[in-house]
């Protein structure tokens, strides 16, 4: 490893737990969405909205 790219600060530290999305901002996000009015859009908004789980989005 070249000696100009070691560092002497320690790494970052690394998560203690899975990532967890935010369903208030990606609610707010499908609803600045022109497309919210199409059925299978609307769908996944409606689902998410009705139901906040710790799972994926759709």
């Amino acid at each position: 490893m070249p000696a100009d790219v070691r560092r002497d600060d320690s790494p970052p530290l690394l998560p203690n737990s899975p990532f967890r999305p935010d369903w208030e901002v990606f609610l707010r996000t499908l609803e600045r969405l022109p497309l919210v009015s199409q059925p299978w859009l609307r769908e996944i908004y409606d689902r998410v909205k009705d139901r906040r789980y710790n799972g994926s989005f759709l």
